[in-house]
C-alpha cells in the first residue's frame, strides 16, 4: 500500500553512522579555529565520507558542516573550506551515477546564464559566477540520483547542526581562538547600555535566524502532517529559543507568519484541529518564555514600542531597510541599461551599502533579463514533480518564508541560499497530508502503523 510507504519513509531514524561522522567532522572544525591546519584534515574526512556515502548521507552532512561553515577557515578573513565539500559533493554524484542524464532545457539554461553574466560582467565576475553555477549544479545532481532524499533526516542533522553551532559559540570563551571569529552585533537599550545580539556562529542575525526560518517551517510542516517525534518538539523549541536570542525584527515576523498559517492549517481540518493547534501554539509560546534569557525577551519588546511610537516611520520600523530599498529602487530605474542587464556580479554595494533585499539585490546585479535567466536556472534544477504525493498548504511553508524574508536580506551569493531551495524541494515531494483513520480496508489504522514502523529508532 502506498500509505504503508510513506508512513514508514516519514518516520525514517537518524543515521547513527552519518552522526559520528558529522560529530568528527565538528569537533576538528572546532579545534582547527585555534590550529588551523587541523581543518585540512576535516576537510579531507568529509570528502572521504563524501565520496564513501550516499546521496542521502552525503546531503546529511553537507547540511550539518553548512552551520559550521562560517568558521571553517584557515584564518578568520579566509574563504570557507565548504566550498570545496560542494565540489567534492558534485564530483561524486557525477562519478556515482555515471551514465547520468541532463535534459539539453538544464544545459541550455545554465550555459545561457553563465554566458549572460560573463558578457554583462566580464571575466571579474568568474569567481562569483563559479560559486553560483556550482550551487546551481549541486542541487540538480542531487535530485538526478536514484535515492529519495528523506525531509525528516534533513531536517534532523541541520537542526542539530544549528543548535551544537549555536552551543559553540555560547561556550566561546572556553574553546580556543574561537572568539577571533565571532563578531556579534550589538543593541542599544539604554544610555550607554548595550545587548549584544546572539548570532551563533554568524556575524550577522539576519543570515543566522533564516537558517533557523528554513528548518522551522520544515518542522511546522512536519507537525501539522502529524509526522513528528518526542524529540523533533524538542528542536522545535530549541530553534525558537535561539532565533528569538538573535532580537531579529524579522525573524519575530516570519515566526509570526509561520504560526498564523499553521494555525489556520490545523484550522482547515476541523474544530478539533483548530483546539489542538491553539494548544501547541500557547505551549510553545510558553516554553520560549521559560527558557529565552528574559534579557532579550524584554530587548524585543523595547524594539517593538520604539516602532508604536508616534514618531515611528517606515525607515525605524524596517531598521532602515526603507531608505536602502528605495535608494537601491531609485537607480535601478534611473538607467534603462542598468535595469534591463544589471551592474554585474562584481559591482559594489550601491552607496556602499547592501540592499537587505534578495529581490532587488538579484536585479541590482543582473537586471530584469539577467534575473529571468536566473529563475530559470532555479526552476530547470528543481526535481520533477512525484505525482505520488499529494501537496497540501504547509507543503509550501519553507518557500513562503523564503519569500516573506528575502524580502529583508541579501541572499544571491550565500552557499546557504542552495540548501534553502534544497529544503524546499524536498519538502514539495514529501506527502504531509494528514493521517487518518479510515474504516475501509485498504486503510492502514494507526496501530498498524505503528507496527509497520516498530524497530525502527531514532538517535
Amino acid at each position: 500500500m502506498q500509505l504503508e510507504k510513506n508512513s514508514c519513509r516519514e518516520y525514517k531514524g537518524l543515521n547513527r553512522s552519518n552522526l559520528i561522522k558529522c560529530i568528527v567532522i565538528a569537533f576538528l572544525i572546532l579545534i582547527g579555529v585555534n590550529i588551523p591546519y587541523v581543518n585540512l584534515i576535516a576537510l579531507l574526512l568529509a570528502c572521504f565520507f563524501i565520496f564513501k556515502g550516499t546521496a542521502g548521507e552525503t546531503a546529511e552532512l553537507l547540511f550539518f558542516v553548512l552551520t559550521f561553515s562560517t568558521i571553517f577557515k584557515l584564518h578568520p578573513e579566509g574563504k570557507t573550506l565548504f566550498n570545496v565539500l560542494i565540489a567534492a559533493a558534485i564530483v561524486k554524484f557525477l562519478f556515482l551515477k555515471p551514465h547520468l542524464k541532463l535534459e539539453i532545457r538544464e544545459l541550455l539554461a545554465l550555459l545561457a546564464f553563465v554566458s549572460y553574466v560573463l558578457i554583462f560582467g566580464g571575466t571579474n565576475a568568474m569567481v562569483k559566477l563559479t560559486s553560483l553555477t556550482m550551487y546551481f549544479v549541486l542541487m540538480l545532481l542531487l535530485f538526478k540520483q536514484q535515492e529519495k532524499i528523506e525531509l525528516r533526516s534533513l531536517l534532523l542533522f541541520f537542526s542539530l547542526g544549528i543548535v551544537l553551532s549555536s552551543l559553540a559559540a555560547l561556550n566561546s570563551r572556553y574553546i580556543p581562538g574561537l572568539t577571533s571569529f565571532i563578531q556579534y552585533a550589538r543593541l542599544k537599550i539604554g544610555d550607554g547600555e548595550y545587548l549584544y545580539r546572539f548570532c551563533g556562529l554568524h556575524i550577522n542575525p539576519n543570515f543566522y535566524t533564516m537558517d533557523i526560518s528554513i528548518a522551522l517551517a520544515g518542522w511546522f510542516g512536519m507537525v501539522v502532517g502529524r509526522r513528528t517525534k518526542l524529540i523533533d518538539y524538542v528542536f522545535i523549541v530549541a530553534l525558537s529559543v535561539l532565533g528569538i536570542m538573535s532580537i531579529s525584527k524579522s525573524f519575530l515576523v516570519m515566526y509570526a507568519v509561520l504560526l498564523l498559517l499553521v494555525l489556520i492549517s490545523f484550522g482547515k481540518q476541523n474544530i478539533g484541529g483548530l483546539m489542538k493547534g491553539v494548544f501547541m501554539i500557547g505551549l510553545l509560546i510558553a516554553l520560549i518564555y521559560v527558557f529565552a534569557d528574559k534579557e532579550y525577551m524584554h530587548a524585543y519588546l523595547n524594539r517593538l514600542l520604539r516602532d508604536r511610537s508616534s514618531d515611528a516611520s517606515l525607515s525605524t520600523i524596517t531598521t532602515g531597510r526603507y531608505d536602502l530599498w528605495m535608494g537601491y529602487l531609485d537607480h535601478i530605474f534611473s538607467d534603462l541599461k542598468l535595469l534591463l542587464f544589471g551592474e554585474g556580479l562584481r559591482a559594489q554595494h550601491y552607496a556602499l551599502r547592501p540592499s537587505h533585499n534578495y529581490f532587488i539585490e538579484t536585479v541590482y546585479y543582473l537586471g530584469l533579463v539577467g534575473s529571468a535567466l536566473y529563475c530559470l536556472c532555479i526552476r530547470n534544477i528543481f526535481p520533477e514533480r512525484d505525482l505520488s504525493v499529494k501537496r497540501s498548504f504547509v507543503n509550501y511553508l519553507p518557500l513562503i518564508i523564503l519569500l516573506v524574508r528575502g524580502m529583508a536580506i541579501n541572499l544571491i551569493m550565500r552557499e546557504n541560499l542552495i540548501f534553502y531551495y534544497i529544503m524546499i524541494a524536498v519538502m514539495l515531494n514529501t506527502d504531509l497530508q494528514r493521517i487518518k483513520k479510515e474504516d475501509s480496508t485498504e486503510a492502514v489504522s494507526f496501530q498498524e502503523q505503528q507496527k509497520l514502523i516498530k524497530g525502527v529508532k531514532w538517535t
